[in-house]
């Protein structure tokens, strides 16, 4: 069984990192542009999603609770013994059936019985579920044939039960969930509803599926919700224990359907496999999500167990987000924007992953704990609140795809790393534009297999302490024109930023690794304070930029342990030793080179 780190202890651990600490100079106050940005990538990414819609679709139909008691049909559920007091249902033994068009109010109980809608007429089907309780032990207990849309109302007030007892299925057998429908389905209402499927589906169409209110506890066999062409919720409590996904929508076959938007609602998902998994784009407004998956602890190299997924585009625009996963917490095959909203997200695999670019413009991200923290063919973080823990790379822009060449784009991605493409080199950037941001790596810190642009924002790097990564590790240039970056590491790999910028940096090779908490300190040549960082691990390297350096001026990092290095900036990428002696940058990479790593570069292992 896999063994997690709980969220509570992640978030100490977190808050008891060192961070950075500026004081802000007049230089200081221009920011950078938080334009997101959807650049496309040079990866083989395949997606058939058009985003058609930024928020879901709801009528008046999908949102009213409302409907007359006097003109609506009576139904009172009893084994062997309904009566039903209006028109537009017959009873045949423990199946009632709706015929046409109208509201129809059920309550009481059937043990195992059926309402079925088979209705030709353009009219709405309204069931409202008073007191209900309709259980089938061998299909789906509300099932719909055909019907221009129904809604599935829970009076006020009132407790309903609806299940499907079925050990399985007859492979003949359409109606696989508790609630089915072959044609649009909206639930809504101010009740309670109790969806229970031992083998199927909780709640199911083969069109859209939609609710705007209630509380619902889903406990299903397969998935929990289910629409075919697009799941789109505007509200309701929700709590899902899956057996597969807990919410799903599967059209591959056109770009414009097989999409989730969660405009809001609270939810509760325990799924085995994806917690919600949108075959082309996911859109999440102002959701609150609590996510668990892989609830069996016993995971499969062959299955998927994200938290967010998405076949084509995958948006944040607000809403909280708390997810445990065993693989990605948030995972595009095209691009993942987040526009807003707070995540707090722990993982055995990827925090953040697209198969294109992933863009960060607002919001508060804590990655708590994961195998690489935020990842992309690009990655453009201009805005926010970001906090990244990975045991391997923090933030890493690489090139591949998580599917295999020939196979559609959302297809299930398998649990496990990535299949970005080891040592590859190309179009492939992490673009730094604003933000708060701080990465604790255990592998490299920043990793680009391209380019570093950083034109603004707050960066902190704590590297690894020791071994084949750096703080810093990128294959083509690092230019910085704008924005602070404290970065420490070991000497091991040690990267600074490159001589083609138009902001300096100072890089310090230390004498002796300097211990968690250690703050340095940057003063200009009068002994004011530029800016300060307290690192959170060890240290032998620290690089620092900021846009008071100037080229020709001198400058002195205070070290709190005592020590202190003077530093005269004379180019781009100025590189000491301790006693401030320049010596050569990059000095600690593989295969030597000079500032931005070439030749040779950084040979290690995966990015």
């Amino acid at each position: 069984m896999k063994k997690r780190l709980s969220i509570a202890s992640l978030l100490l651990a977190l808050a008891l990192t060192g961070g950075i600490v500026y004081k802000v100079t007049a230089s200081q106050t221009e920011e950078a542009s938080t334009t997101t940005s959807l650049t496309g990538s040079s990866t083989s990414n395949k997606t058939n999603s058009t985003v058609l819609a930024t928020s879901g679709e709801y009528d008046e139909e999908d949102k009213s609770t409302t409907y007359s008691e006097s003109t609506a049909t009576q139904i009172t559920l009893k084994d062997a013994g309904s009566i039903v007091n209006g028109e537009g249902a017959e009873v045949s033994d423990n199946t009632v059936t709706i015929t046409k068009g109208g509201t129809y109010v059920i309550s009481g109980t059937l043990t195992n019985g059926q309402i079925a809608i088979n209705s030709t007429d353009s009219e709405t089907v309204r069931i409202v579920l008073n007191n209900a309780k309709i259980t089938n032990e061998t299909t789906a207990a509300i099932s719909v044939a055909q019907a221009e849309k129904t809604v599935v109302t829970t009076a006020e007030n009132t407790s309903n039960l609806v299940a499907a007892t079925a050990e399985s299925f007859a492979e003949t057998e359409e109606a696989q969930a508790a609630i089915y429908s072959k044609d649009d389905l909206t639930l809504n209402g101010s009740g309670t509803l109790d969806v229970q499927a031992t083998a199927g589906h909780g709640i199911q169409s083969k069109n859209d599926l939609k609710i705007t209110s209630g509380t619902y506890t889903i406990d299903s066999g397969n998935e929990g919700l289910k629409g075919k062409d697009s799941v789109q919720i505007l509200d309701g409590d929700f709590t899902i224990n899956a057996a597969n996904d807990g919410i799903q929508s599967t059209n591959a076959e056109e770009s414009d359907k097989g999409y989730i938007v969660l405009d809001g609602g609270t939810y509760t998902i325990s799924s085995e496999n994806d917690g919600i998994q949108a075959e082309t784009y996911l859109i999440a407004n102002n959701p609150t999500i609590d996510i668990t998956t892989n609830t069996s602890g016993t995971s499969d190299s062959t299955q998927s167990y994200k938290g967010l997924k998405a076949g084509g585009d995958l948006t944040i625009n607000g809403g909280t987000y708390t997810i445990d996963s065993v693989d990605d917490s948030v995972h595009s095959n095209s691009n993942v924007t987040i526009a807003g909203g707070t995540l707090n997200l722990t993982t055995e695999d990827d925090g953040i992953h697209a198969d294109a670019t992933t863009t960060v413009s607002a919001g508060e991200v804590n990655i708590l704990n994961s195998y690489e923290g935020i990842e992309g063919a690009n990655v453009v973080l201009s805005g926010g609140n970001i906090n990244v823990v990975s045991t391997d790379d923090g933030i890493n822009a690489a090139g591949g795809s998580t599917t295999d060449e020939g196979t559609d784009a959302a297809e299930p991605n398998s649990f496990g790393p990535d299949s970005f493409k080891e040592n590859s080199s190309g179009d492939y950037t992490i673009t730094i534009e604003g933000g708060t941001i701080q990465v604790d790596a255990e592998g490299d810190g920043l990793d680009s297999n391209g380019d570093i642009t950083m034109t603004g924002g707050q960066m902190t790097v704590f590297g690894p302490v020791s071994g084949g990564n750096g703080a810093l590790d990128y294959d083509g240039t690092f230019d910085i024109t704008g924005g602070t970056l404290y970065s420490f590491g070991s000497s091991d790999m040690a990267q600074s930023t490159s001589a083609t910028s138009t902001q300096p940096s100072i890089q310090i090779w230390l004498d002796d690794e300097l211990q968690a908490g250690e703050v340095v300190t940057l003063k200009d040549s009068q002994g004011n304070v530029i800016s300060e960082a307290a690192s959170g691990k060890t240290f032998a390297n620290v690089v620092i930029s900021d846009p008071a350096i100037q080229t020709g001026k001198t400058y002195t990092v205070d070290f709190s342990s005592g020590t202190s290095t003077t530093v005269a900036v004379d180019s781009a990428a100025t590189s000491v030793d301790s006693s401030g002696t320049a010596v050569e940058a990059n000095q600690g990479m593989m295969g030597g080179g000079g500032p931005g790593g070439s030749p040779g570069g950084n040979e290690n292992g995966r990015k």
